[in-house]
């Protein structure tokens, strides 16, 4: 009923709270809901954990973890009655017989439901002990302090903002919470002000929050058991980036109880719970491909088997953590051309990354100010007497000393530049010896010692990913035509329309050059120069 409100001609469903209690008692009515509505005050988070009796129910007794167990059985079946108690409400705008797929039908199903359900989640029997750790250890996730803001998307009465400020000392006027449901929106904000609290799809939320100039101030974004109700999953993720700060805030796709519990509920009722959450790190890159995202972990814990004296074993946990990534673009281009040289064997022996690298010895210190870090950008490989390449590759370059590999370090800073060509412009990898123009136009991340192989590793292909996506998009996709790559070698060694310094023999080139001024003349080669 409120998704159809319009305000200045514009279909709105980020309606205010105001609004939305406005509205409440008629919409209720409407979809036979009960009123008036029940609010109970919340027991704390963390605080009423620790000072429970260590013998009691928040213990690690078999009866404690039976506990989550008995809690997801008592929600698939509140879900179960609440799906049939809709569907038999024939012709209102959130029964199941109203169900078309779309987005309004799927917002007013999700209002109609949750509405209905509000006063067992807003009742003590919704917050079981054994549940409240893993609230704990979901804000813990969220690597949020005091004085940052978050977005609780999917809020219903608020179980979560207690762990929040509990575990991470954020106040409740910096939390922003948006639900669906009328009823539980106004159970969150009776409970928590000064939160903010408005009924609203947080798609076009994020989209309002943008045209009044409020977008990328949340540090976290959480989507806390509610994720497999979204009607449009990446559509969801991509307005969590928008809302998200610009780069480290974090996104989070959890539940309490586990994928396993998901999937449950989305077999209940597919109107209710059209999805599951991602299920292995390869699902849940393919989620954010294209979004300024990043996986940071995932953790999806199985149910337990049952203990002694247990009918059943506790309830699972998942937690998908994504980072807001977005690419820095480069104050000054770096331009580099030079031998590609022996490495120390690591890229592709080791770690299954090759790379052509040039030494800092070869630039004759040219090199010593860049700092280290994992760079992005463009590289082409000249062919004879000069020309460069016929095909200009996207690269992954670090420049630095390799910390990882502890009393193996560079013995001097090295550029070390992994290719990744386009489908069908595959090259061989033999091309030591020969010269390579290299261009950076965007950093990834500093240089970082790492624990171990593993982690080097998965950092590594992790920045590919980040490198290869920044590439595809402007401004950064621009500098393939930049002439210092398609140019052929002018008789004095310089490269270019930008020229360069070069040494004695004409093989080496490191140059900056203003960003803007890259730019403008790499957008002038439209078509590309053609060798």
């Amino acid at each position: 009923f409120f998704s159809q409100i319009k305000m200045s001609g514009r279909r709105l469903c980020s309606v205010c709270l105001a609004s939305a209690l406005a509205l409440h008692a008629e919409g209720a009515r409407a979809l036979g809901l009960a009123l008036p509505l029940r609010v109970r005050p919340l027991a704390s988070g963390t605080r009423a954990l620790r000072a429970m009796d260590g013998d009691g129910a928040g213990s690690d007794s078999p009866a404690a973890r039976d506990a989550s167990a008995v809690h997801a059985d008592e929600v698939v079946s509140i879900h179960s009655k609440l799906a049939e108690s809709t569907a038999a409400q024939a012709g209102s705008a959130g029964s199941a017989d109203a169900y078309d797929g779309s987005a309004r039908a799927h917002i007013a199903r999700q209002a109609a439901v949750f509405d209905e359900a509000t006063d067992f989640f807003a009742s003590d029997a919704a917050l079981p002990d054994d549940v409240r750790p893993r609230l704990a250890r979901i804000a813990q996730l969220t690597g949020l302090r005091a004085g940052d803001r978050v977005l609780d998307v999917g809020c219903g009465t608020g179980a979560l903002v207690p762990f929040l400020v509990d575990e991470c000392g954020v106040s409740l006027s910096d939390v922003v919470g948006v639900d669906l449901s009328p009823r539980m929106a106004a159970v969150c904000a009776a409970r928590h002000a000064p939160m903010r609290v408005e009924c609203a799809d947080v798609v076009e939320w994020a989209e309002a929050e943008a045209v009044a100039g409020r977008a990328g101030t949340q540090r976290a974004v959480l989507f806390n058991a509610c994720f497999g109700n979204m009607h449009d999953q990446r559509a969801a993720l991509r307005a969590a980036s928008t809302a998200a700060a610009a780069d480290g805030a974090r996104v989070l796709i959890t539940h309490p109880l586990g994928r396993a519990f998901v999937d449950r509920l989305r077999e209940e009722d597919p109107t209710v719970v059209p999805h599951g959450v991602p299920a292995g790190e390869e699902e849940a890159r393919a989620l954010v491909e294209g979004l300024p995202l990043r996986l940071v972990e995932l953790t999806d814990e199985a149910p337990e088997p049952a203990a002694a004296g247990a009918e059943r074993g506790a309830e699972g946990f998942y937690a998908c953590v994504y980072e807001q990534w977005k690419p820095r673009p480069l104050r000054k281009v770096l331009l580099f051309r030079g031998l590609v040289a022996e490495g120390y064997g690591r890229g592709s022996r080791k770690l299954g990354v090759p790379t052509a690298n040039m030494r800092e010895s070869s630039f004759a210190g040219a090199l010593r100010p860049v700092p280290t870090g994992v760079y992005f950008g463009w590289a082409a490989i000249e062919g004879a007497h000069g020309a460069a390449g016929a095909t200009v590759h996207r690269a992954v370059v670090n420049v630095g000393y390799s910390p990882t590999f502890a009393g193996a370090e560079n013995a001097e800073k090295i550029v070390e530049a992994h290719l990744v060509p386009r489908a069908g412009r595959e090259f061989g990898t033999d091309f030591y010896g020969k010269p390579m123009r290299l261009l950076l136009c965007g950093q990834v991340r500093p240089e970082k010692k790492f624990g171990g192989f593993p982690e080097l590793l998965a950092n590594i292909q992790q920045d590919v990913r980040d490198s290869v996506a920044a590439l595809e998009e402007q401004p950064f996709a621009a500098f393939e035509r930049d002439p210092f790559l398609l140019m052929a070698l002018a008789d004095d060694g310089t490269v270019g329309l930008m020229g360069g310094d070069c040494d004695g023999e004409g093989t080496t080139i490191f140059k900056e050059v203003d960003f803007e001024l890259a730019l403008s003349a790499a957008s002038m080669q439209s078509p590309p120069f053609k060798l």
